[in-house]
């Protein structure tokens, strides 16, 4: 899968499932999936108290494509 960030999620820190989808090529279907299995990075994921959305904080997403790139190279 390749990395290609978009243009309009580069200056927000919290991504919507779907900004996180856009943003790293993954369906929605899958980013639920992977959060409900708890593949994704628990501090990643912001939920405010009374409501039902969930963000995912893009700085550590990114973190953790990098350090996925580090670990194929190897």
């Amino acid at each position: 899968m390749k990395y290609t960030p978009q243009t309009n999620t580069n200056s927000k820190r919290l991504l919507t499932v779907k900004e996180l989808s856009e943003y790293i090529g993954m369906p929605v279907a899958t980013i639920y999936t992977k959060k409900c299995r708890g593949l994704l990075p628990k501090d990643s994921i912001v939920k405010f108290k009374g409501s039902s959305t969930l963000l995912f904080d893009k700085n550590i997403i990114d973190r953790v494509i990098e350090e996925c790139k580090l670990f194929k190279q190897a």
